[in-house]
């Protein structure tokens, strides 16, 4: 559509500036929000409701724009999923035209293949044992998954993100979404990147980029602690140490808990990293684009200890001493 002109708002703003408002989403982000709009709802109603939840920036605009192109005789009363990463005029065409019975399912940064089926039951979506038989499904054939054993399922590779979808949508439908999304993120230049030696690591392929991002994603709580807790990780397999993240021990158990006890330690498991060296022989969660990035350029460091103290805070140390005087500094125990 042409732009509109400024006159059409009572000269309230210049043309540039209402056009700006149109076309310009609030986020360069995918951030879904689940909208209502009522049977005989007006157009204001419905554009205070979306300033509301910062899907628009101007309801004035929202409101004229609706009456000039004659949309607001057409809006349709239902349930939406919107993104704030919309433009006024996409959101304004999706509440004429899109589809309102929608479900969203937002799932965080570090879950499980099973905490993730967990969810999927919840929403309605399927049941968690659907949901895993997907995930175990061997039709699936994403370019990124060609480094992973034969027989491994997708854990690390459902990337954790909110994704809208129709109601009767199936949980095979969320994987493609997850997949889809893993790729936009761990593009093929990244992969290509993975592939060159960087400070601080060697040439790796995706599947050991993904596992270590996940040990990164359930260990650390900020941004800035990844890549070196990646360093870490990756210091201690130059020297043949064992990686002992606690994490894994967890995924062996497959129990979600915060700590880990000596007795947890003992576990049998390929995914033990204290008893055995090397990287466990997969993914123990589903990483984040920050901790992919993060074990894509670690950085160079001489850490090979780090800890999480009461407050949340991940402290790095180059030596045994280091730490244990760090732990006792801040009144941590255990390994």
């Amino acid at each position: 559509m042409a732009l509109l002109p400024a006159l059409a708002f009572g000269g309230r703003a210049a043309y540039g500036w209402v056009n700006d408002q149109l076309d310009t989403p609030i986020s360069t982000r995918s951030e879904p929000v689940n909208v209502k709009v009522a049977t005989g709802e007006s157009a204001e109603d419905i554009a205070l409701d979306l300033k509301s939840k910062n899907l628009i920036r101007d309801v004035l605009v929202f409101e004229q724009y609706a009456r000039i192109t004659g949309a607001r005789s057409r809006f349709q009363a239902g349930d939406y999923v919107l993104n704030r990463k919309m433009s006024m005029r996409a959101i304004v065409d999706a509440l004429q035209h899109g589809r309102p019975d929608q479900v969203s399912i937002t799932i965080p940064e570090g879950y499980t293949a099973q905490k993730v089926a967990e969810l999927v039951a919840s929403s309605k979506l399927g049941t968690a044992d659907q949901y895993l038989a997907a995930v175990k499904d061997p039709k699936w054939n994403n370019d990124f998954l060609s480094t992973r054993p034969a027989g491994a399922n997708l854990e690390g590779y459902l990337f954790p993100d909110t994704y809208a979808l129709d109601r009767e949508s199936t949980p095979q439908d969320l994987v493609k979404a997850q997949l889809d999304r893993f790729g936009e993120v761990f593009t093929a230049p990244l992969r290509d990147q993975a592939k060159q030696a960087a400070a601080g690591r060697p040439a790796e392929s995706v599947e050991n980029i993904v596992i270590l991002a996940s040990l990164v994603e359930r260990e650390t709580n900020r941004s800035a602690d990844r890549p070196k807790a990646c360093s870490v990780y990756y210091n201690r397999l130059r020297q043949g140490m064992p990686l002992q993240v606690d994490a894994t021990i967890l995924y062996a158990l497959g129990v979600w808990k915060k700590d880990v006890t000596f007795d947890d330690l003992k576990v049998d498991s390929p995914y033990n990293t204290y008893t055995r060296t090397g990287l466990p022989p997969g993914p123990i969660a589903n990483p984040g684009e920050a901790a992919i990035k993060a074990c894509l350029a670690p950085g160079q460091t001489n850490f090979l200890f780090y800890f999480t103290d009461q407050n949340g805070v991940t402290h790095f140390e180059a030596t045994q001493a280091e730490f244990e005087a760090d732990k006792q500094k801040y009144g941590v125990s255990g390994s």
